[in-house]
């Protein structure tokens, strides 16, 4: 049987109400430490190096968080979004004020990111996860096999 559809949303010119709601939802603790930690970078940027108001919404379904983090527009390029998309270590990689590395923290174990920039009015970044997230290489992770060696044979 399938569990009743929830769907929340909740719109915010604070980082509180969001983390209160993602600290009631059914998932691990690690994944909303994750989400948490993606919320507090993302808000802390825009406020820092975008323009004001930052607004925050996040949407909560049965299956999802998507977050949506809003200025009046900043200093954020696409290309800098795209540096920090991509896999690897966290290291410094971007010129300037910041390194990206919280950025780039922020947008990992997500399953969709996207900017959307509308020069001289805003600034938008939206971060998608999933509540249960994907299994390393498609497999489920409890079944994986564990290969032990003990010395002597």
């Amino acid at each position: 049987m399938k569990s009743p559809s929830m769907e929340n949303l909740i719109l915010s010119d604070s980082p509180k109400p969001i983390l209160d709601a993602i600290h009631n939802v059914p998932t691990s603790m690690s994944r909303r430490r994750i989400i948490s930690d993606a919320v507090r970078e993302l808000f802390a940027n825009a406020h820092t190096h975008g323009q004001q108001p930052v607004r925050l919404q996040l949407s909560i379904t049965n299956e999802t968080i998507e977050l949506t983090v809003q200025d009046a527009g900043g200093l954020l390029t696409p290309e800098q979004f795209e540096v920090a998309k991509t896999d690897g270590a966290l290291t410094a990689r971007m010129q300037g004020s910041g390194a990206g590395i919280g950025l780039s923290r922020s947008l990992r174990g997500c399953e969709r990111a996207s900017l959307q920039i509308e020069p001289n009015e805003s600034t938008s970044i939206t971060i998608l996860w999933r509540l249960a997230p994907r299994a390393l290489n498609a497999h489920n992770l409890n079944t994986l096999p564990i290969e032990h060696k003990s010395e002597g044979g």
